[in-house]
């Protein structure tokens, strides 16, 4: 058994059958992601594109092959549409994150800024100033 964000022997997400259908892979590939980039591990997220690449690339492939457009089965409609769910909420979490990433920046430059306007150097020493 694999945990979240591994691969098994078959190159497959977790609890992902052989044979799986590559959407049905994508779909447990995406909510470890989820799960994962809720948790903060985004470094686990990234270690897993790749195979989300891969698997994308593997469903539209077998997408083109089952036949004429608009003869997908049920069932692919299904999980194409909750692929699609994963996806934005994954993107919606990590944007979110990238933000805070961005004002926790932003704060430490001004408390630099603050630092070096009164005279405390960054090791934390007071610089002199010439009179």
């Amino acid at each position: 058994m694999t945990t979240p964000g591994e691969t098994n022997a078959n190159g497959r997400g977790p609890g992902a059958a052989p044979d799986a259908h590559p959407l049905v892979a994508l779909q447990e590939l995406l909510a470890a992601q989820l799960e994962q980039a809720k948790g903060g591990q985004v470094e686990k997220v990234e270690s897993t594109l790749d195979r989300v690449e891969s698997l994308l690339r593997e469903a539209l492939a077998s997408g083109r092959a089952s036949g004429p457009r608009g003869s997908a089965p049920v069932d692919d409609v299904r999980l194409v549409g909750e692929v699609r769910r994963l996806y934005n909420e994954l993107c919606l979490i990590l944007a979110a994150g990238k933000g805070e990433l961005t004002r926790r920046k932003k704060r430490a430059k001004t408390g630099r800024r603050c630092l070096v306007a009164y005279g405390r150097a960054p090791g934390g020493q007071a610089r002199r100033r010439a009179k």
